[in-house]
């Protein structure tokens, strides 16, 4: 099945300076992109060693970024941006939508570093649900929706959201995908 979701996952080149969940770089394949500009792409995971990020081909851009080949350069700038206030004193409610629930896979290790664990997390895809193993490694629970296919759950992700707002958390996080609005 094609895709156009990609993985890419770099050599932090800034292991000292604290990467925040929420933050991104601006990043372009190294010399041979015939684009002006870098594309903004949300860290997704990150730690002394690695930036994970998480890509949607949406066009030129994104597409030359998905064809890097394993040991091509990047030119990456960053991190830009404030990143999320991480509580983790506060009952936390993770909720996104689309590519933008790249980010969050970040803020849930953040939480899960400050004592928070399994956070009730939830995500909507237009169609199929992407990137749920890398979830998974924070929470077990996860509750997905997608607007287009029966499975797990066909609606959209505000619907799990008034329920889990009864549960009286304290903090929540939302971030969601700029082409769905």
């Amino acid at each position: 099945m094609k895709t156009d979701i990609c993985k890419i996952i770099v050599e932090n080149p800034y292991p000292e300076v604290g990467i925040k969940a929420g933050q991104f770089f601006g990043i372009m394949p190294s010399g041979r992109s015939n684009k002006l500009l870098r594309r903004p792409i949300s860290v997704c995971e990150c730690d002394e060693n690695t930036i994970t990020f998480l890509i949607k081909v949406l066009g030129e851009g994104t597409d030359e970024l998905s064809k890097l080949k394993a040991g091509e350069k990047l030119d990456i700038m960053g991190p830009l941006g404030n990143g999320f206030d991480v509580d983790g004193s506060k009952k936390a409610l993770v909720v996104g939508g689309g590519i933008g629930t790249a980010p969050l896979v970040q803020l849930l290790s953040e939480l899960e570093n400050q004592g928070q664990r399994n956070v009730r997390t939830l995500l909507g895809y237009k169609e199929r649900p992407y990137g749920l193993d890398l979830f998974g490694k924070h929470t077990n629970n996860l509750l997905t929706s997608s607007e287009t296919l029966a499975m797990p759950h066909k609606g959209y992700v505000t619907e799990f959201m008034l329920e889990a707002l009864k549960r009286k958390c304290t903090r929540w996080y939302m971030h969601v995908d700029p082409n769905l609005c």
